[in-house]
């Protein structure tokens, strides 16, 4: 059997045959998903996309009925929702 050298000076077998092919395919997913959850417009908001809502949501550390509330009050306007939401722990509408 091979042995391969690691950086760390430790010697590791090598991988079994379609291990590296798995990797790299779950690697792809991982990416993938990273790219399709970001905003493609990073400063307006849109609600009818619940990845973004979602991904608004982790960025703002509210839930998506204070996203909602918010959207309504200001406008779709990241910057203007984030001002709106930034120390409050709740919307409070009178």
């Amino acid at each position: 059997m091979l042995l391969l050298p690691q950086r760390s000076g430790t010697v590791r077998p090598p991988m079994p045959n379609g291990a590296c092919q798995r990797i790299r395919y779950r690697e792809q997913l991982a990416m993938a998903f990273v790219f399709d959850t970001v905003p493609a417009n990073r400063g307006l908001i849109d609600m009818d996309n619940p990845r973004e809502v979602a991904w608004w949501t982790k960025r703002f550390a509210c839930n998506e009925s204070q996203l909602r509330e918010a959207v309504e009050q200001v406008g779709p306007n990241a910057a203007q929702v984030e001002q709106l939401l930034d120390g409050q722990e709740y919307i409070l509408t009178v």
